[in-house]
């Protein structure tokens, strides 16, 4: 009898501490996300093509997942798991850098070497910060490249642009980030107008 109730202790002591074990919270599901800005209509005075050749994110960005800056002297950048981006950044950025140009303009037109052949001029983009900090600011720094058919430079500059957030989420980062790649890209169409000269660009500019 001793030896039953000892038995009997036993188990329940172990079904007692089975049932105290709590399980793992579930898992959020992930959020992903798309770019998506527009620029003022812009008229530069040249049919030329201009194409999106190769956009790098190198060194800010190494998965599809957001980026947050935690520090800002120097600038620390964090990746911010369960929140990404619809596809491969850069390649989001590309095309929505070059369809956001194009439908713009009312002259020029801009592609990717996907969607372009033989053109004009070629553009290359160096984006050297694309991130935002929370309840703050987000931010786009990139700089670009353009070439004409004989590869010699006829554009080039460094653009940096802010927006502020309207809120700590990361839904309100990214809307700061389409915020301040409109800018950056506005800030490029008017660099890009202010050197087209008797319809060609020119590394001269006439503003």
């Amino acid at each position: 009898m001793t030896h039953f109730t000892i038995r009997f202790s036993v188990i329940m002591l172990i079904l007692t501490s089975m049932g105290g074990c709590t399980s793992p919270a579930p898992r959020m599901a992930d959020t992903h996300y798309n770019i998506e800005t527009s620029v003022p209509p812009t008229r530069y005075g040249t049919e030329a093509s201009i194409q999106l050749r190769k956009l790098d994110m190198r060194g800010i960005q190494s998965s599809r997942a957001l980026v947050i800056i935690s520090a800002t002297d120097p600038i620390q950048l964090q990746e911010n798991r369960g929140h990404y981006w619809h596809s491969a950044p850069a390649l989001l950025l590309k095309r929505t850098i070059s369809e956001t140009l194009d439908s713009a303009s009312y002259d020029i037109r801009f592609g990717t070497n996907v969607t372009m052949q033989d053109p004009d001029y070629t553009m290359d983009i160096d984006m050297r910060l694309f991130a935002f900090t929370p309840d703050a600011h987000a931010i786009v720094e990139m700089g670009f490249v353009i070439r004409n058919q004989d590869d010699d430079i006829v554009l080039h500059d460094v653009l940096r642009k802010t927006a502020s957030l309207d809120g700590v989420s990361s839904l309100d980062g990214v809307h700061g980030l389409q915020i301040a790649l409109a800018k950056t890209l506005e800030a490029l169409s008017a660099r890009l107008a202010c050197h087209v000269t008797s319809s060609k660009i020119s590394t001269l500019s006439k503003c």
